[in-house]
């Protein structure tokens, strides 16, 4: 199944005064036990997870996916997300096209 993009119009005394255009993405929440293994150990984990989803979403229409960082771990885990082809976006949230 193909998704393509959501079209709005906002219109007033029949004239478009405004558009904007959507396209499907989804948002990752990933939750790893932090006791298993070394952070290496965890971060590997979680690319495999990340693989696996996109894999998932590509195959279901999806074209991206959104990935929120607390601000606790944002630096240090922005980074590592940007190492796999995330992109930083507003606030403290990661985009991958996939």
């Amino acid at each position: 199944m193909l998704r393509f993009p959501e079209r709005l119009i906002a219109e007033c005394d029949g004239k478009i005064v405004a558009a904007g255009i959507g396209r499907p993405s989804e948002q990752l929440d990933l939750v790893i036990d932090r006791e298993f293994g070394d952070p290496q150990k965890r971060w590997g984990v979680l690319v495999d997870l990340i693989a696996g989803g996109a894999s998932y979403l590509r195959a279901m229409g999806t074209r991206s996916m959104h990935c929120f960082v607390p601000r606790e771990i944002e630096r240090s885990y922005g980074k590592r997300l940007m190492s796999i082809g995330f992109e930083k976006e507003a606030g403290a949230t990661f985009l991958k096209e996939i």
